[in-house]
């Protein structure tokens, strides 16, 4: 019985597919952490360029809030993001994307992507201080 023990052991066969299968398992879950995190970072870099163009419309048609809406998720369309929440109120536009999918143990998405922009009023005071 040792000696079959030692025999195998010794035996070096089949190595390389333990070894394979230890290793494709983390390398397909790296490569799919970066896909998933470079389409998330992309889904922020739209929200963001949405939520400016939609901030200076807002400023530019002093705070019409349903043409800011229509003008982000215009922006959104373009960039190829949808079901995106957007609030507007007087002081900023906020906008946030669930991302990944649902993870039923906490009863919400793997992540939350978010972007805001504030508004100063300095065009609204320009504006008022000249009665155009």
């Amino acid at each position: 019985m040792i000696q079959y023990i030692r025999k195998l052991i010794k035996n070096e066969d089949g190595n390389v597919l333990v070894e394979t299968s230890l290793v494709i398992p983390m390398l397909l879950g790296l490569f799919m952490g970066v896909v998933f995190f470079t389409i998330a970072y992309r889904q922020h870099i739209v929200m963001n360029m949405a939520v400016q163009e939609g901030a200076r419309y807002y400023e530019v048609s002093m705070g019409d809030a349903l043409g800011t809406e229509d003008v982000l998720r215009r922006e959104l369309a373009l960039g190829g993001t949808s079901n995106v929440d957007i609030n507007i109120n007087s002081t900023n536009i906020n906008l946030n994307k669930d991302f990944g999918f649902n993870l039923p143990f906490i009863s919400r998405h793997l992540l939350r992507v978010n972007t805001n922009m504030e508004f100063h009023g300095e065009i609204y005071e320009r504006y008022y201080k000249t009665n155009y």
